[in-house]
């Protein structure tokens, strides 16, 4: 099997609650080197990272409710408005992962 073939089985992330613009940015790069199925980030690095996917073939993918407590701050968040939240920014898939 290619290289470019098993990549594609593969989802990339960086969803930890440290991460930093540097780290995305050298994970969308990374993601798209290797043309993996797609990249998860924070909600709150879809705009960070949508334009560096754009042609690659990489799906961009995002995280609601993650239990790190690390979404966009709103104090009256509710599922509902994280969720519209994350479509509203383009990402190709979110998960949402809550108890609320």
């Amino acid at each position: 099997m290619k290289v470019a073939n098993f990549a594609k089985l593969f989802d990339h992330s960086i969803v930890r609650p440290d991460a930093t613009r540097e780290e995305v940015l050298r994970f969308t790069a990374t993601a798209t080197r290797l043309g993996t199925a797609s990249l998860t980030v924070q909600p709150h690095y879809i705009r960070l990272a949508l334009p560096e996917l754009r042609g690659s073939g990489v799906l961009l993918g995002t995280v609601v409710g993650f239990p790190h407590g690390n979404e966009t701050p709103a104090p009256s968040q509710t599922p509902q408005r994280a969720c519209r939240f994350c479509r509203d920014q383009s990402p190709s898939s979110s998960s949402a992962v809550t108890s609320w």
